[in-house]
C-alpha cells in the first residue's frame, strides 16, 4: 500500500511541475489521507501536507495526533500553544515560488503565509488535487462496487423487513 501513495504523491509533484507551482499546500484531511493513508479529524488544530514539486513532503502535525507514515515524509509536529505566525517560518517551504493553496486552507493560516513569503505568488490549486482523486484505481473500484452492493442489500432488507411493519414514506419523511 504504500507504494500507492508514493505513486500519488509523484503524479502530484508532476502535475505540480507541469503548472509551474513550486509547493502545494495541503489542509483537507481527505485529501492529505489520500496522499498518506492516515486519517485525522484534527477539528481547529492545524493538519497540513506540503508537497514540493520535487523534494521530500512534509505533514505538519500537532503532537496530540498519534500516527505512522512512511520514511519518504518528514514530520514537523507542533503544539496547540505554537502561533502559526511563528511556525511558518519553520516550514520547509521555498522562500519565493508559486504556492498553491488548497480550498480547505482557512485565512488564519493562509495571512501569516502571505506576510512571510510576500514576494511568492499564492493561488487556488485544489483541482491539481481534485482531478488526481476522481480517477479511481482499479483496487478503488472494487472497494467502490463493494460498497455500493453492500448499500444495495441494506436498502433491500429495509424495504422488505422494516417498511412493511413501519411508517409509510410519507410518514418517516
Amino acid at each position: 500500500m504504500a507504494s500507492e501513495y508514493r505513486a500519488r504523491l509523484r503524479s502530484l509533484q508532476d502535475r505540480l511541475e507541469s503548472q509551474h507551482v513550486t509547493q502545494i499546500l495541503v489542509t483537507d484531511p481527505y485529501s492529505i489521507y489520500y496522499y498518506t493513508g492516515v486519517l485525522v479529524d484534527p477539528m481547529e488544530r492545524l493538519w497540513l501536507l506540503i508537497v514540493p514539486y520535487k523534494g521530500r513532503p512534509c505533514l505538519v502535525a500537532n503532537e496530540l495526533f498519534r500516527f505512522q507514515v512512511d520514511d519518504i515524509f518528514q514530520v514537523l509536529r507542533t503544539k496547540d500553544q505554537d502561533d502559526f505566525g511563528q511556525l511558518v517560518k519553520r516550514l520547509p517551504l521555498e522562500e519565493v515560488g508559486n504556492f498553491g493553496i488548497d480550498k480547505q486552507m482557512t485565512a488564519n493560516y493562509l495571512l501569516p503565509l502571505i506576510t512571510t513569503y510576500p514576494l511568492s505568488n499564492f493561488s487556488l490549486a485544489s483541482h491539481l488535487v481534485d482531478q488526481q482523486r476522481g480517477i479511481k484505481s482499479a483496487d478503488e473500484q472494487v472497494l467502490m462496487r463493494q460498497a455500493s452492493a453492500l448499500n444495495d442489500q441494506a436498502m433491500a432488507r429495509l424495504v422488505e423487513e422494516v417498511l412493511p411493519y413501519g411508517p409509510s414514506e410519507i410518514e418517516a419523511c
